[in-house]
């Protein structure tokens, strides 16, 4: 697995610091983490040529139609948007969100704080693990590396921060 050299990604060295390799799954009471995150990661980036091929991930659609062999396609928020992630989520459908990077700097002082306080950040992917009429749960990728790894907002908050999802084109 690529590892970081004198702060440079040997997988991918103008990634620069910070590489964005998976870093584990759940960590186990003595403190190893899970292998099926790196493994993945490195299927993924076999498969689409390089670790610099995945760059910071990727989009989510990409990793959806890798997994699930559906093809998934983007779309922006609208008024349907909770009914249609409700009724997937309900179906079993995978579904990815994503914040909007333009809306952060007009969100209230009580969004901001929340995103921060449950690492939803700008321009980042998130899985959608449950939904109801009252509120959103996602998964952040970063797994125990968030500070939350699962928050759960209101559709108030959820419209405020995201702006697209991923659906596939089997869904509704």
């Amino acid at each position: 697995f690529p590892v970081s050299a004198a702060g440079r990604d040997t997988a991918n060295p103008e990634a620069g610091e910070n590489p964005p390799h998976a870093h584990g799954g759940d960590q186990s009471a003595n403190g190893n983490t899970e292998l099926w995150v790196r493994l993945f990661e490195k299927a993924y980036a076999i498969l689409m040529g390089s670790y610099r091929a995945i760059g910071n991930g990727g989009f989510g659609a990409n990793a959806l139609e890798t997994l699930t062999g559906q093809a998934y396609q983007e779309e922006v928020l609208d008024d349907n948007t909770k009914d249609r992630i409700i009724e997937m989520v309900e179906d079993g459908i995978p579904v990815e969100v994503a914040t909007n990077s333009r809306s952060w700097d007009s969100m209230s002082d009580a969004d901001k704080r929340f995103a921060r306080q449950n690492s939803i950040v700008a321009g980042h992917s998130y899985a959608v693990i449950a939904a109801n009429g009252s509120n959103i749960t996602v998964r952040n990728p970063w797994g125990s590396g968030a500070r939350n790894a699962e928050p759960s907002l209101t559709w108030a908050q959820f419209d405020t921060m995201f702006w697209h999802f991923q659906r596939s084109h089997k869904g509704i």
